[in-house]
């Protein structure tokens, strides 16, 4: 059986598409199926082990849809910062991230970030830095904002800061730039 993007098993419920490629010896189809259709396949396509669902099946946000939810943020310097991320290929995914809603926008703390960084690295937070823990090595953290607490904690310990929207001015390649989420 295969597995699927969401990392389901088949006794998962739901209605979460899948892409599927059937192997044939003439050609190779892609198609995006249910997992709840797949028992409606034959089971010699089933059990034959041509059938190959992919792990990593991702959709992206159109400039479109980053656009269609921009029109619903009340922040200008939010929308100015999606605006000028979309622009930029290099950005386009921090773009992505950040015109979800708020719920859903990315809060890290300090500890969480020292523990996924290596000293003298350049990362991006699509959303606040938060000021829960210690910071014990140098790196240069772009966010969509700063805390009060961490912006403070940061410059004691020798961390250079700034904005997504400054940022994007300065490396508009986005040049040695790893994004947490």
């Amino acid at each position: 059986m295969p597995e699927w993007s969401n990392g389901a098993d088949s006794k998962s419920v739901g209605l979460v598409p899948a892409k599927v490629r059937i192997l044939s010896s003439a050609y190779p189809i892609t198609i995006f199926i249910n997992r709840n259709l797949l028992k409606f396949l034959p089971a010699s396509l089933r059990d034959s082990g041509k059938l190959y669902a992919s792990r990593k099946f991702k959709m992206t946000k159109s400039k479109t849809l980053i656009e269609k939810q921009t029109k619903r943020k009340s922040n200008s310097d939010l929308v100015e910062t999606i605006h000028s991320a979309k622009k930029n290929k290099a950005w386009l995914s921090v773009a992505e991230i950040i015109s979800y809603p708020r719920r859903k926008r990315i809060n890290m703390n300090l500890d969480k970030i020292d523990k996924e960084t290596k000293a003298g690295e350049s990362i991006i937070i699509p959303g606040k830095v938060l000021s829960q823990g210690e910071i014990s090595k140098k790196i240069k953290i772009v966010a969509l904002g700063f805390s009060e607490n961490a912006k403070e904690k940061l410059l004691k310990h020798g961390c250079e800061i700034s904005t997504i929207k400054e940022e994007i001015k300065k490396n508009p390649n986005a040049n040695g730039l790893k994004i947490l989420k």
